[in-house]
């Protein structure tokens, strides 16, 4: 009895522990124990989204699964720390020490923190959904005091899709909603689009055969690919770079007929570049390309003649 009641003393420390999540009527940090405690009835309430799962051992396992946290303290999830599991288990293993059954509890631990079995893969879902919704209930306090984006999140809740893909959709689009409202800070995206021919910036805009379609987020290429240009002229290309969502071309020569067109479609322009367009893109991406304004084109679409441009 005396090892029980010194333990259940111990663990009243937990409350004492405070997070990075904010209480959302009250714009106060949450506490572990507070946590704890709304990871283990949100599991018992969300029981029909399971998938079957033991949810007494799930309770169990929301209840015990910040305890380490008495010892090592809070660590908010995005920080990277490679010790910090194998710290959180030696205060474990230093709670549970004098508890007849500090094994069985060990293993349930353990279990949770590997996230193999049904009932681990649930509670870790929750783990994740509640500080989602007290993030979006707050208007994203606790994400812009730690300049989270949304890629952050989402890499955070990707087991998800295959563990609960219910609640994993239904955070998705909290997600998108908390990025429109400003809430959380979305990836930096933009398409750009290059004259292209032979993995070189083709120097004539009105005559490109083909543009290389770069997408951007936080300043990195994400993916790109090609688009022919149907060799319909100056105005179709405006309308099809906005109609792909471009938002800045890279190009050769350039007349300036071809240039109120695509200002008037919202797209920026560098022109006068020529070389590799890789080296172009990753140039820019740098911050060292430079414009030559001197290039220009004053040949017509339908004009059949060779100029500078060429």
């Amino acid at each position: 009895m005396d090892k029980l009641l010194d333990f259940i003393t111990k663990i009243d420390d937990l409350k004492s522990v405070y997070r990075q999540t904010y209480v959302i009527n009250e714009l106060k940090k949450e506490n572990s124990a507070e946590h704890s405690w709304h990871l283990a009835i949100s599991a018992l309430f969300l029981e029909k989204y399971s998938d079957g799962t033991d949810i007494y051992k799930c309770v169990k396992m929301a209840l015990i699964h910040d305890l380490a946290e008495i010892i090592v303290g809070d660590k908010i999830v995005y920080d990277v720390d490679s010790d910090h599991e194998k710290k959180e288990r030696e205060a474990m293993i230093s709670l549970l020490s004098n508890l007849d059954d500090g094994n069985e509890y060990l293993a349930l631990w353990d279990e949770f923190n590997e996230g193999k079995t049904k009932e681990s893969k649930f509670v870790k879902t929750l783990d994740r959904v509640l500080p989602l919704m007290n993030n979006y209930k707050t208007q994203g306090k606790s994400w812009k005091e730690h300049n989270v984006t949304d890629k952050m999140v989402l890499e955070k809740i990707e087991f998800m899709k295959t563990a609960n893909p219910a609640l994993y959709e239904y955070m998705y689009n909290i997600i998108l909603e908390s990025v429109e409202k400003n809430y959380l800070k979305g990836a930096k995206k933009m398409k750009i689009a290059i004259t292209y021919e032979k993995n070189m910036v083709f120097q004539h805009f009105g005559k490109c055969p083909c543009f290389l379609i770069a997408n951007i987020e936080d300043n990195k290429v994400v993916s790109k690919f090609e688009k022919l240009s149907g060799n319909t002229g100056h105005g179709a290309l405006g309308g099809m770079l906005k109609n792909l969502g471009v938002e800045l071309l890279i190009c050769g020569g350039i007349g300036g007929g071809a240039k109120d067109i695509l200002a008037a479609n919202n797209i920026k322009i560098i022109s006068g570049i020529s070389g590799n367009v890789d080296d172009v893109l990753n140039d820019y991406l740098n911050g060292t390309l430079k414009e030559n304004n001197l290039v220009t084109c004053n040949c017509h679409e339908h004009e059949d003649h060779d100029c500078g441009c060429h």
